[in-house]
């Protein structure tokens, strides 16, 4: 009876009541930062002379297309706090600050290392050269420890956003529901944090010429956060009645199609 009666509920449980619908100045400043980092992972913003040029370009898409994949997450994870929590205080806006200097910084890493991964491999034609991307272990054991360093800082500011929006819960009037789906936010980042640790732990305990191993540990990111969600899941219906969690669905459905600023 009680799967019933959750049944159409969804996903929303999942959800926050939405506090804001205006788009704040930090908001705008994110947008234009993050879209200044998709066009730095673009692969030439020159048109292709030749069709060998246009070959080497559409080869490097498919690291683009993961760079992009990536960053709009992160994007929509911030646009998603400030929807839910719509703070503006000095702490979330130092905190989104630092986030976006992050991202800047290690857009460069993520774009040489996906284009490595996708672009045919390690030698690439540079000034009618052919050159290898990666000429040591060392250096593979460098770029994997600088990766990881950048995915766990993202992940640390987000966790810290999610933080400091719990340490408000009080003024946010979070509901039951609202809080257990912070800490879930929280814990998630802290699993992202933790796949990033182990894959410098495997980089630095591995042979240098072996280090680019490391990088397997990503694999895992899907299936830990579908085990998570699903225990997550299973936890909060016994944490709350199926009352809370109907309230709780009608108030984010409400908050969605309101047009104006939730207090």
């Amino acid at each position: 009876m009680r799967d019933k009666v959750l049944k159409p509920i969804g996903r929303r449980t999942g959800h926050f009541v939405w506090r804001n619908h205006e788009l704040l100045r930090i908001e705008a400043l994110s947008d234009a930062v993050i879209a200044f980092a998709v066009t730095l992972t673009i692969v030439s913003l020159e048109v292709p002379i030749t069709f060998h040029e246009l070959l080497e370009g559409m080869r490097g898409m498919v690291g683009f297309g993961i760079c992009f994949t990536f960053l709009f997450m992160i994007w929509y994870k911030q646009y998603l706090f400030f929807r839910y929590f719509g703070l503006r205080d000095r702490t979330s806006i130092v905190l989104n600050a630092v986030l976006l200097f992050v991202i800047l910084f290690y857009v460069y890493p993520l774009k040489f290392l996906f284009s490595f991964l996708a672009g045919g491999g390690n030698q690439v034609e540079h000034n009618g050269e052919i050159i290898n991307r990666i000429t040591s272990g060392e250096e593979m054991q460098q770029l994997m420890i600088v990766y990881s360093g950048g995915f766990m800082t993202v992940y640390l500011m987000l966790f810290l956003l999610f933080q400091h929006a719990w340490r408000k819960r009080k003024e946010l009037h979070l509901s039951e529901v609202e809080l257990f789906n912070l800490k879930t936010e929280m814990f998630q980042n802290i699993l992202m944090m933790t796949v990033g640790a182990l894959s410098i732990a495997v980089a630095l305990l591995l042979q240098k010429e072996k280090s680019g191993m490391a990088g397997m540990i990503y694999i895992l990111v899907g299936p830990a956060v579908s085990i998570f969600h699903s225990v997550r899941i299973k936890m909060l219906k016994r944490s709350v009645t199926a009352e809370q969690l109907e309230e709780h669905a009608i108030a984010v459905d409400k908050s969605k199609s309101s047009k104006h600023t939730i207090t």
